[in-house]
């Protein structure tokens, strides 16, 4: 095994890339993210116009022109804040790891239940912090372990942000009787663990629609005379803003997200061997103290 000196020496070097690196990253994820801001209102703004102008165009003109605009305004009120959500990320180092986010971010899709968006409110704060990242703020040392869960926190407070905002806009949009208002209240709550061959293809961007199945409550006689339910298809159209989709629709944002990924390959490859020399690094600190006891 090599010298206790050298293996120190390499693992310093790992951490010093790692800072390099996360001040690149830095750098790249604040331009993602203001464009992202960006490119989510306008995509949400266009697949609201889509929901209440081609999907359900009864209910919304349904509305009275002050309805309308107040619908409008809150809507953008809600977009403008999740820009400055999405930069609040940006910050190191990541000071908690939730075990419950991406178990909200699956679970919790319609939030037609008030607990469900308070709970989900309390995890955003928890990503949020006092302090922003400036130029006097770069350690003098990361590990690059570190740097992978700064990464990925980045990347869960996103899907949050997202998956918050499809909740608060679809919460307007129900509250203006625009979407789902006629559907019974359960199978809101169930939509989000419906079988995924029972999604439908999605004619529009950030858009999610999906069938549900549901027994008809009046009672009808077959040939038989026995009762019988019979069953009714009803199609669910909803604000379901996806990463993927909005990254897609603009070049420049997908551009940014591959500056990422080639940036996060290194930092994968920087940690898998800062891994293998933090091992052998804790091996041979304890060579050197079994030696240091014998001789003593």
């Amino acid at each position: 095994m090599r010298s206790f000196q050298k293996i120190n020496k390499e693992k310093k070097e790992l951490e010093k890339k790692s800072i390099k690196l996360f001040t690149e990253l830095n750098n790249i994820y604040r331009d993602y993210l203001k464009l992202l801001g960006s490119a989510l209102n306008k995509q949400l703004i266009l697949a609201v116009y889509q929901i209440c102008t081609h999907i359900y165009p009864e209910s919304f003109l349904r509305l009275s022109n002050d309805q309308r605009r107040e619908m409008q305004e809150k809507i953008r009120e809600l977009c403008n804040k999740s820009e400055s959500e999405l930069l609040s990320y940006v910050t190191f180092p990541q000071p908690i790891t939730s075990k419950m986010v991406i178990r909200y971010i699956s679970k919790n899709l319609f939030p037609y239940k008030k607990n469900n968006m308070k709970h989900l409110k309390n995890e955003k704060k928890k990503l949020f912090f006092a302090n922003k990242l400036d130029k006097y703020d770069v350690p003098e040392t990361i590990n690059p372990e570190d740097l992978v869960k700064w990464c990925g926190d980045i990347e869960q407070g996103i899907q949050i942000t997202l998956n918050s905002l499809s909740q608060e806009v679809n919460n307007k949009l129900k509250k203006n009787k625009i979407i789902s208002n006629h559907l019974p209240s359960h199978l809101l709550e169930v939509t989000s663990q419906v079988e995924e061959k029972r999604f439908l293809p999605e004619s529009y961007p950030n858009i999610l629609n999906l069938q549900v199945e549901e027994n008809v409550n009046n009672k009808t006689l077959d040939l038989d005379g026995k009762d019988s339910r019979e069953p009714s298809n009803i199609k669910i159209s909803t604000l379901y803003l996806k990463l993927s989709d909005i990254e897609f629709n603009d070049s420049q944002l997908s551009f940014q997200r591959k500056k990422i990924n080639q940036q996060v390959e290194k930092l994968n490859e920087i940690e898998k061997n800062y891994q293998k020399i933090k091992k052998e690094y804790t091996q041979s600190k304890a060579e050197s103290l079994w030696e240091l006891s014998c001789c003593d």
